[in-house]
């Protein structure tokens, strides 16, 4: 597969968005100075404190402009390590971490091509959050290159939008457009500020279907196991939020773990 089409396309769609998202996120930047203020999702860190990361060390991949990561780090992370596509979302992860006197590392990388960090470092923890996968044209690839992160009996942790989420349009009906096990790429125009709600023609960008078998086949052919699945009805996309409000609940996230095998 000719990755690179894909990836290069979304990194000019990201790096395009990130100045209106840094400009959103003005009203809470400040707080990063306090010691118990985090952006994780709680249902992320309950997850993560249950497999310990305090003294651990995470890769975050495709992770855009580092306050997950920094957040994790301001609670006892070990060595943190981010990588993204985006090299205007990095700079702003740069400049936070500055800011903050941390001593994250925060990488312009495409995570296909990440060898070299891998190759040098293991961690105990990857991590990936939601609205990473969808961009990466190549499932079983990134897990391969996961697993070769990983130390023996590291955890690879994913949270994601649910795939079932997007079957359901806003109206409670399945959707007559979206096909769960659609194969080809999803090319679109449409801006991609999914905070401030921007509305502008952006950048071709090019997003991916993957069901649970899609990633659980992954996770089972490169060296890993499943761990443990959660599903939830809590939208972590900003993207169903509609839904979530609804007195019928349907999964709308996940988080996956999964572990890998010993030497």
């Amino acid at each position: 597969m000719d990755y690179k089409k894909y990836t290069e396309a979304n990194r000019i769609a990201w790096n395009e968005v990130n100045p209106m998202h840094q400009d959103f996120k003005k009203r809470y930047k400040s707080k990063f100075t306090l010691e118990d203020f985090s952006t994780l999702d709680e249902n992320l860190l309950e997850v993560l404190n249950k497999i310990t990361f305090q003294n651990k060390s995470i890769l975050q991949l495709c992770c855009n402009d580092g306050e997950e990561l920094i957040s994790l780090k301001k609670m006892n992370a070990g060595t943190c390590v981010g990588i993204d596509i985006s090299d205007e979302a990095i700079d702003s992860a740069r400049f936070l971490n500055d800011q903050l006197g941390l001593d994250c590392t925060f990488h312009v990388y495409d995570v296909y091509e990440m060898d070299e960090i891998i190759e040098n470092e293991k961690f105990d923890i990857v991590l990936m959050t939601v609205g990473a996968l969808v961009w990466l044209p190549d499932l079983n690839q990134i897990i391969k290159k996961i697993s070769k992160a990983l130390s023996p009996e590291g955890f690879l942790v994913i949270q994601e939008q649910h795939p079932f989420s997007w079957l359901i349009d806003e109206d409670m009906k399945l959707s007559e457009e979206e096909n769960y096990f659609r194969k080809e790429p999803l090319k679109e125009e449409g801006g991609l500020d999914y905070l401030g709600k921007t509305e502008y023609t952006g950048s071709t960008n090019y997003s991916f279907n993957y069901t649970f078998s899609d990633l659980f086949n992954a996770i089972a052919d490169n060296g890993l196991s499943l761990y443990k699945l959660f599903e939830y009805a809590n939208d972590i996309s900003n993207l169903k939020e509609d839904l979530e409000k609804k007195e019928l609940s349907y999964p709308l996230s996940y988080i996956c773990i999964a572990k890998k095998h010993k030497s």
